[in-house]
């Protein structure tokens, strides 16, 4: 009787029963035409706003990476160019890369790919909405598009040459499909459908590593399901892609963190303990709740104060966890899916925004679902419909804040040259390295090279090719045979990652009569040379480096 209590108040809110078993889904309600205006005008608002919104030039990151691995799969190869040697590539998968690298090939740049992520998370909104339709309602579907597309961290997301929308694009159909084949009933098609579930996930692991949750979810879904023969097949294709990847970055044996996630996994001996697991878990978990999440979806919150922060998270959380749970009989793969993610983000040697931005279609989709199905409930205290409407409101109020936000940051910068002065597109720290860079290029002899943390952004603003400051043996008696032990004619003394290399600091500081600025310095950046007779030295300017690190302005 309480069942039937539950399906009949649903069907009397004109909402689906959402734990009905899944051989008897109901038929999906069609969109009307003016949801599906109201979809085309959420799309085209992602492109317009996005476009404004978008990032002027490279930032300087793991952008610059991507970039050089798309010029290397045009010419066959899969290498750091920006490397003395152009090692072979182990850090990222080559997805995001081939992307690049077709978008080369037709001759377009950087505004080519940022239109194309701005389609891609457009296409993104549609799919949850449309998952949403088959499971609950269009008009919600509707609300999920909007929260999903103008989401201030997807839209920066989609304005740059980082693989997250990409990824999250694969993310989301792969559950769009897997929720899609439980609504198809001819075996044939059915199998077909799951061949796809399939090739999306591994598309997924092929352009971020963290895919592997995704490659976990299809089999435990289909297993979920009784699906036996075709979860052992997907769960085969998953074992292979992983092994042959992580056999390839192995062999490499490149151990420098940063380099390898084979490395950054390793970076912390505690994490070779129970304990060390557990307490790396638990620090992770508490950055993802008090500070990432509520800033990826862009609530304000008090600085240096984290209780507001934690009470978005609560609220936010507790709607999340209901549509996971009344949404595990109709679509496992959502709530699966987030185990599995959730346990790589947990493993992760330290908390990343970038990992929680995958999640927030399918976190968002069940925020909303599990508002409305408290819609359904026959309430006394409050009306049915507030914890929707709260919903919608707290992330309504995090769009309009993280994107009011970006845009005051933005309208700062310059489209013809976003790196010509300090900025909240240029950040002093980031000017500093560029701007030493780029008073090199040119400069130095031909063949020089540059011994720096971020060699690829190095690379990118001097045109020579770098060493990573972590190869040099540090053991030797001065910097300056360090530098010569590794091939390097210059070094790049920058406070990010300062403490990668332990007495770097203290060595320099010793060594600094030894070594002269290459190029004018800046406060947060020196280009050393070994000193010859008639140069001055390198102390002052060595000096104003550390003391910025010292003074906090560095970070991991």
């Amino acid at each position: 009787m309480r069942g039937e209590g539950g399906a009949e108040l649903a069907r009397l809110a004109g909402m689906p029963d959402l734990q009905r078993a899944p051989g008897d889904l109901p038929v999906p309600v069609r969109w009307s035409t003016p949801q599906l205006a109201a979809l085309c005008l959420i799309a085209a608002v992602v492109v317009v706003v996005g476009w404004y919104l978008r990032q002027p030039d490279v930032i300087a990151g793991d952008d610059i990476i991507y970039y050089f691995l798309g010029k290397s799969i045009a010419a066959g190869q899969y290498r750091d160019l920006f490397s003395v040697g152009s090692p072979p590539h182990v850090k990222y998968p080559p997805g995001m890369p081939l992307w690049l690298a077709a978008v080369d090939a037709m001759g377009l740049g950087l505004p080519a790919v940022q239109l194309g992520h701005l389609l891609m998370l457009a296409a993104t909104a549609l799919l949850v909405a449309d998952a949403l339709r088959r499971l609950q309602a269009p008009w919600l579907g509707v609300v999920a598009a909007a929260a999903v597309g103008w989401n201030h961290a997807m839209l920066q997301y989609a304005g740059t040459m980082y693989s997250e929308v990409l990824f999250t694009l694969l993310v989301t159909l792969s559950l769009w499909v897997l929720l899609r084949a439980e609504q198809v009933h001819d075996v044939r098609r059915r199998n077909a459908v799951i061949a796809m579930a399939t090739m999306v996930a591994a598309a997924a692991f092929l352009t971020r590593s963290a895919g592997i949750a995704v490659l976990a979810t299809v089999p435990v879904v289909l297993m979920v399901h009784k699906r036996w023969r075709a979860a052992a097949l997907t769960a085969l294709v998953g074992l292979v892609l992983v092994v042959g990847w992580v056999a390839y970055v192995a062999q490499a044996n490149d151990s420098l963190v940063g380099r390898s996630y084979l490395a950054d996994m390793a970076r912390e001996p505690l994490a070779s303990t129970p304990g060390g697991v557990v307490g790396r878990a638990t620090a992770n978990l508490l950055g993802y709740v008090v500070t990432i999440m509520p800033g990826t979806l862009g609530l304000p919150g008090i600085p240096d104060f984290y209780l507001d922060n934690l009470l978005w998270t609560v609220m936010l959380g507790g709607g999340l966890v209901l549509g996971a749970v009344v949404c595990s009989r109709r679509w496992p793969a959502a709530p699966i899916l987030i185990i599995c993610y959730g346990l790589v983000m947990l493993a992760w040697p330290w908390p990343l925004d970038r990992l929680v931005a995958p999640l927030v279609p399918v976190g968002i989709a069940l925020m909303l679902g599990g508002a409305a199905w408290l819609r359904s409930r026959a309430w006394h205290i409050v009306p049915r419909a507030l914890p929707l409407v709260g919903v919608t409101a707290i992330l309504g109020l995090g769009i309009v804040n993280g994107n009011l936000r970006r845009a005051r940051a933005i309208a700062q910068c310059s489209r013809v040259d976003a790196w010509q002065a300090p900025s909240p597109c240029a950040p002093p720290r980031d000017h500093a390295l560029v701007a030493v860079a780029r008073s090199a290029r040119g400069v130095l002899p031909h063949g020089s090279v540059i011994a720096s943390f971020r060699e690829s952004a190095v690379f990118y603003f001097s045109g020579y090719q770098t060493v990573a400051l972590e190869e040099m043996d540090h053991t030797l008696p001065s910097v300056v045979a360090a530098m010569t032990a590794a091939s390097a004619t210059h070094l790049l003394l920058w406070p990010i990652h300062l403490s990668r290399v332990p007495h770097l600091a203290r060595r320099l500081a010793e060594s600094c009569a030894e070594l002269t600025a290459a190029v004018p310095p800046y406060d947060a950046a020196v280009l050393l040379a070994p000193r010859r007779d008639g140069d001055p030295d390198a102390c002052e300017a060595i000096r104003r480096v550390l003391e910025w690190e010292e003074a906090g302005n560095g970070e991991r």
